[in-house]
């Protein structure tokens, strides 16, 4: 079972960054996260948006964040501001 913390551990890379978009679920009680990337023109490819579709689907609590967009996660953020 994945906790939350792990997954954000495995995943801060991305959310620090602040390019990728990143979705976090859950299944039972493990926490899921799957990264996804824009094309040009800030659309998400036709196969990431079925990917999101079944994530929702798994969850529809999920959400999907982005370090830049969804407040300032840079690479200052431990990985327990990262969590909170």
């Amino acid at each position: 079972m994945a906790s939350l913390r792990d997954t954000v551990k495995d995943y801060q890379e991305e959310l620090r960054g602040g390019i990728a978009w990143v979705a976090f679920w859950k299944t039972g009680r493990s926490w899921n996260a799957e990264d996804f990337h824009l094309e040009l023109g800030d659309y998400l490819y036709p196969e990431d948006r079925s990917r999101m579709e079944e994530i929702k689907q798994a969850d529809p609590a999920a959400v999907v964040v982005n370090g830049y967009y969804s407040g300032y996660l840079g690479e200052d953020k431990s990985l327990d501001e990262l969590t909170a």
